[in-house]
């Protein structure tokens, strides 16, 4: 069992934006993704190791809210020869990771709640730092156990509870919602077995980023397009005051402003453990 809380980190309140505004908002930013989505992109390498490391080397996978491609990418980078097939909402995205992964890499746009394959037509789906996104991850995960073969696996990383936790604080203080849910650990682990999967390797990966000041956490954000909102957003009059109270709230004088990521990282198998 995962511990699921983290000193006295409370769960803020939620709006999830529009899949329509989360397509735009990442689209929009899909050339300087790559270059900002640090976290993201070392979750994906912990999420390649775990698969090198149990062999899942070859077959045919699926990338569910591919983007710009990285996981592809670094699969490659660490030997490993599946073909894989992206898919995501924003058309964007998919034409940068079919240009980075054209060798042996395929890009469909389409909603993954909504996967345009045939059952049972893929040995392995990858999901990366995509459902905290969504609206009803069990049914996301129903979807794509559809489409894998028995034995089939699945390999994700998400954000849970405890992620973003100095930002969502502040935001709370300007009574802006937060974009994402970031469920429970446990919470979630349920939800895959529920689901038809059952764990193999999953562990959980926590790392405090700091950036110099504010404006620049806030800057790095905007850059991966992860400002979508469904709700209330920061005027020009107000964004002076939030950097002010998250800096007085949370700077170091040494390391500047932080930002707490959690994620799970793991790989599970249809039908195994149940």
């Amino acid at each position: 069992m995962f511990m699921s809380r983290q000193g006295s980190t409370r769960t803020p309140h939620v709006l999830l934006p529009s899949k329509q505004r989360i397509a735009h908002s990442f689209g929009r930013r899909a050339a300087t993704y790559d270059c900002h989505a640090v976290m993201q992109t070392e979750l994906i390498t912990v999420l390649v190791a775990k698969l090198a490391k149990l062999g899942l080397t070859n077959g045919r996978w699926v990338d569910c809210g591919c983007g710009t491609g990285i996981l592809a990418q670094e699969s490659r980078k660490a030997g490993i020869s599946s073909s894989i097939t992206g898919v995501d909402i924003a058309f964007i995205p998919l034409v940068i990771n079919q240009k980075r992964n054209s060798a042996f890499a395929s890009s469909v746009q389409a909603d993954i709640d909504e996967l345009p394959f045939k059952p049972a037509m893929f040995d392995g789906a990858l999901i990366a730092s995509t459902l905290q996104w969504l609206a009803n991850p069990s049914y996301t995960l129903q979807k794509i156990s559809a489409i894998l073969k028995h034995g089939g696996f699945l390999g994700f990383s998400v954000f849970i509870q405890g992620s973003f936790s100095e930002l969502f604080s502040i935001q709370s203080s300007f009574g802006i919602t937060a974009p994402v849910r970031c469920p429970d650990p446990d919470d979630f682990i349920k939800i895959v077995r529920e689901t038809g999967f059952g764990c193999i390797d999953c562990s959980i990966v926590q790392k405090v980023v700091y950036s110099s000041d504010t404006a620049s956490l806030l800057k790095n954000i905007s850059l991966m397009g992860g400002t979508v909102s469904a709700g209330r957003m920061l005027t020009k009059n107000t964004l002076a005051d939030f950097c002010e109270l998250y800096e007085r709230n949370f700077h170091d004088s040494v390391k500047g402003v932080p930002l707490t990521y959690r994620a799970i990282v793991g790989v599970c198998r249809k039908g195994a453990g149940l």
